[in-house]
């Protein structure tokens, strides 16, 4: 276990340096753009990485695809997606593979127990798996940290060795207003600085311009650096460490009390079901998009 412990915590020490790593990773983001957002400096160094994607992009709700400029779902999400390949293709970013679940963007909370379920089939045989912080800052965001976090435990409680949790920063509340590019200070798990080069700086703007559809991304999230840390246990039966939800200032569907409401029946139906008998890879076949 020792020698175990050593290769994960290398695995932190070369992401931050920029080294390759050639362990098989897995990044779950919730969106198209979290990846590039939270990694988009970083996300080349992977040499075995999947990528998978909660959500299919697109809001399941017509007033606001259509303020997008779009007439359906379906036309927004293949929207989003082409964004992302060419995304991909300026950081240099090569996945083995990318997956996405077509949930509707801002439901994921909906679907907590299916989506732990999958992502436990998923994380056989990964070394590592990075996503969102829980901070309050998208219920989607949320859902995936959530997710991430119970499909790990069940392995675990199978007798199947886990892959090691990693976070990367996205954005919470601070003082009301979005606060992005750290993590929500805890002294017990700081967050490591990656500082970016000049050219990773460059190619990560590229990126960022590349998502036309989400172009005030690029006033918020900066350019010149990323962090990373080892995720620590989280409540989800609690309020988020910063204290607030931002999808309540915002005035989004999904309230923070719903979020909370929501993750308490997926814990209670997940506490009490065997962990060894989750669905197989078979019976989500349908479901995930490979892309």
């Amino acid at each position: 276990m020792e020698n175990l412990d050593k290769t994960k915590s290398s695995l932190r020490l070369r992401l931050i340096a920029g080294e390759k790593i050639f362990d098989p990773v897995m990044i779950i983001v919730a969106h198209p753009d979290d990846e590039t957002i939270g990694m988009g400096g970083r996300i080349s160094c992977f040499e075995s990485l999947t990528l998978v994607h909660a959500t299919n992009g697109a809001p399941n709700e017509p007033t606001e695809i259509r303020k997008s400029g779009f007439d359906s779902a379906e036309a927004y999400s293949s929207a989003r997606f082409s964004e992302l390949d060419q995304a991909l293709r300026i950081t240099g970013a090569k996945p083995l593979g990318c997956l996405r679940y077509d949930y509707p963007d801002g439901e994921l909370v909906l679907h907590l127990v299916e989506l732990t379920e999958r992502l436990q089939v998923q994380l056989h045989g990964v070394r590592a798996v990075i996503t969102h912080a829980y901070e309050g800052g998208h219920p989607d965001h949320d859902a995936c940290a959530f997710a991430v976090q119970y499909a790990t435990r069940r392995l675990t409680e199978s007798g199947i060795e886990p892959p090691r949790r990693m976070e990367f920063t996205s954005y919470f509340s601070l003082k009301e207003r979005l606060h992005a590019g750290s993590f929500w200070p805890d002294k017990h798990n700081p967050g490591y600085v990656a500082r970016l080069t000049r050219d990773q700086r460059r190619r990560k703007t590229e990126a960022l311009k590349a998502f036309k559809t989400q172009q005030w991304i690029l006033k918020v999230f900066g350019v010149r650096r990323e962090m990373y840390r080892y995720a620590p246990h989280y409540d989800f039966r609690s309020l988020a460490p910063p204290g607030a939800w931002l999808y309540d200032a915002n005035g989004w569907p999904i309230t923070g009390h719903d979020w909370l409401r929501h993750a308490g029946r997926a814990l209670d139906q997940l506490e009490s079901s065997d962990p060894t008998k989750s669905p197989t890879t078979r019976d989500y076949k349908s479901f995930d998009a490979l892309r």
